[in-house]
């Protein structure tokens, strides 16, 4: 999707977002994979332009792998889709925080943390909780404010997944 471009504090007319022939397109379920409200946080949002590439031992019928040896595989899988992968991994994914990159060394001024790395975190470490399905944030977090929104973007995915 592109924004209109006529600018409007530097952002343009957010209300007038049209599909444009360029959006990453999810693999899996088939929709865009821009995301949100019209707002400047609007944008493509997931795992995009992900790229796999086989291995000497990767044919199938003549190594041990699936994908072919010397094939990249490009693709771009939604917020939603991969939600839904990872509540089907035996091992769940982890979780962190990347702000958690930018604290500051031991006996570091915030100056030189800066000087360093071009931002600091002057908090202490944020540990996130494990992974929990959307569906479950959503549900058990009070503060998720637009629940309903979601819910409705989750079944359109579902649906264009054929997992209804």
């Amino acid at each position: 999707m592109s924004p209109c471009p006529e600018s409007q504090e530097g952002y343009g007319h957010w209300d007038d977002w049209v599909d444009g022939p360029d959006d990453p397109m999810c693999n899996l379920c088939g929709l865009s994979c821009v995301l949100g409200l019209p707002s400047p946080a609007r944008g493509p949002h997931g795992l995009l332009d992900a790229q796999v590439i086989g291995g000497y031992e990767s044919t199938p019928g003549n190594g041990c792998g699936a994908v072919d040896d010397m094939t990249r595989y490009t693709f771009n899988l939604c917020e939603f889709c991969l939600d839904w992968l990872f509540e089907r991994f035996k091992v769940p994914v982890k979780t962190d925080d990347p702000m958690n990159d930018y604290m500051l060394r031991e006996g570091e001024s915030v100056a030189e943390g800066v000087e360093r790395m071009g931002v600091v975190r002057v908090m202490g470490h944020c540990d996130k909780p494990a992974w929990r399905p959307a569906t479950q944030r959503v549900f058990d977090d009070e503060w998720r404010r637009d629940k309903q929104e979601f819910y409705a973007e989750r079944d359109k995915r579902k649906a264009a997944r054929g997992c209804i």
